[in-house]
């Protein structure tokens, strides 16, 4: 009975556009120090980036509303720009668990580990850094800079892991990440050498999303391209690599469309915008929520889900939702402990 119950809720929720909200996604700030070409707030507004930070009344605000009204335990907090030049961070990680919610991990170029290390050890139990380069030229290529920029970020990530590998934290997980596309392609085996030279966990692939379908310049990688396959099958027929791997999802034919961002999360920016997604910069036509709280399950946002869980094809999804790589048909995942490659979708080899 409690499953039939269960299905009809979410039917109704499905017909109605909402999402089940399991975590929130907080933007905390706008600044940022690196300008990267490829970067999702850039290509919406090339002078998007401020000074801008959402300040602890208003934080406190958002913690009080969903533990009042909803059952969500879990928040991710990341930036619409670098999340370690948010100051209070420390502050708003411990405000957050005292409210019951769990804050686990964070997302950040690198640049500032070093001032940052008891704050990480402290309070977190993994953390993501975006690493979109494995020597200097193409590093700075990809996300800008200087050498010496890069030299930080590398000197930054080695000194996390020593300091992982002590006692005290050695259960602390580090994970690169990159973002691949045809721009790129020949990135991804010196960047899993990178990984394991750096003696982190894990080496994840990030997929470019062309939110605004503007692929003259930057381009995704998509199923049955011949080239991209190649490079697969070789990175396949490998199973010594030291680190686990996530291969860049792949874009094709796709026959179920299903997303747990868009079902299962709730995603606010720094100015209390809503986003129906992380892929999606915030906007106000979707709501904000120092207007309105739950706009983020009326309106525009609504409508956007709806239009997504009623989807029989791919021309009917979201224009956003049709190269993304939460949709993608394949992923293909490599594990250090048990050396085998494992794919959700078509194999390769």
């Amino acid at each position: 009975m409690n499953q039939i119950l269960k299905r009809i809720k979410n039917k109704i929720h499905r017909y109605k556009g909402e999402t089940l909200a399991k975590s929130i996604d907080i933007f905390l700030t706008r600044k940022c120090n690196l300008r990267c070409p490829h970067c999702l707030w850039l290509l919406k507004d090339k002078d998007f980036f401020s000074n801008y930070d959402m300040n602890l009344d208003s934080i406190n605000k958002i913690l009080s509303y969903f533990k009042n009204n909803s059952k969500i335990k879990n928040i991710n907090y990341a930036a619409e720009g670098e999340i370690l030049l948010y100051e209070p961070l420390k502050d708003i990680i411990k405000l957050s668990k005292n409210n019951g919610f769990n804050v686990t991990s964070i997302t950040t170029n690198g640049l500032l580990l070093h001032k940052k290390m008891d704050l990480i050890f402290e309070n977190l139990n993994s953390i993501v850094i975006s690493l979109d380069g494995y020597n200097a030229e193409t590093y700075n290529k990809q996300r800008g800079g200087t050498e010496d920029t890069y030299n930080t970020v590398i000197n930054n990530i080695s000194n996390l892991v020593k300091e992982r590998d002590k006692d005290k934290n050695k259960n602390f997980k580090i994970e690169l990440n990159c973002i691949i596309g045809r721009f790129n392609l020949d990135y991804i085996e010196p960047m899993i050498n990178k990984a394991e030279e750096l003696g982190v966990d894990r080496m994840r692939f990030g997929s470019f999303h062309p939110t605004n379908n503007d692929k003259s310049i930057y381009s995704p990688i998509y199923l049955g391209e011949k080239d991209v396959e190649e490079i697969y099958k070789y990175l396949m027929s490998k199973t010594d690599w030291n680190t686990d791997i996530t291969l860049p999802s792949l874009y094709g034919n796709r026959k179920i469309f299903w997303c747990s961002m868009l079902s299962e999360m709730v995603v606010i920016g720094a100015k209390g915008d809503f986003s129906p997604c992380c892929q999606m910069p915030p906007d106000t036509k979707y709501g904000n929520f120092f207007d309105t709280p739950n706009s983020y399950n009326k309106g525009n946002a609504a409508q956007f889900r709806r239009q997504f869980y009623f989807a029989k094809s791919y021309n009917e999804l979201p224009l956003s939702c049709r190269e993304c790589p939460r949709l993608s048909p394949i992923r293909n995942q490599f594990s250090s402990k048990l050396k085998i490659w494992d794919s959700d979708g078509q194999h390769y080899i």
